[in-house]
């Protein structure tokens, strides 16, 4: 687990330090000693990483998909967020665990913004649909999350946030896309197939029959992104995730922005 680093005049000079789970014992090693072994990329380097980007931007543009503007804010935003993540959660880490309420906030935060992104993504829209979209997602996040730091992890306090914070991250991560997708293919077909769903109920279907293909086919599509990533966690998706966790476990340190670890 990682703590503030004190200095022996009781001051917190900023730095972090780790606690062996298997010891219990404090060690106050500057997390940036524990990196040495990893690659430290420079920013013209950045720059470099960025070139598949445009790539992929220069064939949209040329294909006119439509997604050459939505791929560079994108990745602005990316860059942006990450630069800034480590001045945000700095704070949160070291407050949380005595201020509840500030662990409540920032989550209540993170569903808004999961929220407004899927709700972005949709090709239609109807009255209500952002808060449709909200009270799902914080309905899921709380029960999942009721059930595993009630029941499994059981953390002291219930919301620490070396805890609450990543897990409930790594659900929004998978509500954003299941539903994005899912509600997209479902008014999708609904306007654009409604003749199909007229003629089905001229035959004296009703409302839910006359659509309920078309809800199993939006929910197999919402569905499909988190299936497979399932079907691969162990031999893909683990891997990668514990490397980029080292890499901003170790960043967190450093007063390079976080953008820069990312890209290892």
């Amino acid at each position: 687990m990682v703590f503030p680093y004190y200095n022996e005049d009781g001051r917190d000079d900023g730095r972090l330090g780790i606690i062996d789970a298997s010891t219990s014992n404090f060690s106050n090693r500057n997390l940036l000693e524990f990196g040495d072994d990893l690659v430290h990329i420079t920013p013209p380097l950045l720059l470099i990483s960025l070139v598949p980007l445009l790539v992929i931007i220069f064939i949209s543009h040329k294909m006119d998909l439509g997604i050459s503007i939505p791929i560079a804010i994108s990745a602005l935003r990316t860059c942006v967020q990450l630069s800034i993540l480590g001045v945000i959660l700095h704070p949160i880490f070291i407050l949380g665990e005595h201020y509840w309420i500030l662990v409540l906030l920032y989550v209540t935060f993170m569903i808004t913004i999961a929220s407004n992104v899927s709700f972005g993504r949709t090709k239609y829209y109807f009255r209500g649909m952002f808060w449709m979209i909200f009270t799902c997602v914080l309905t899921n996040i709380t029960l999942v999350s009721a059930i595993a730091f009630g029941l499994i992890i059981k953390p002291d306090p219930i919301w620490d946030p070396q805890y609450v914070i990543p897990i409930v991250g790594m659900l929004l991560g998978n509500c954003i896309n299941g539903t994005a997708l899912c509600i997209n293919g479902m008014l999708t077909s609904l306007v654009e197939r409604q003749h199909e769903i007229e003629l089905l109920m001229s035959f004296g279907a009703t409302s839910f029959e006359a659509s309920n293909r078309l809800l199993r086919e939006a929910v197999h599509i919402g569905t499909m992104p988190l299936i497979n990533n399932m079907t691969v966690i162990g031999l893909v998706s683990i891997p990668g995730k514990f490397r980029r966790a080292c890499v901003l476990i170790t960043c967190y340190d450093t007063t390079k922005p976080l953008s820069q670890c990312l890209s290892v």
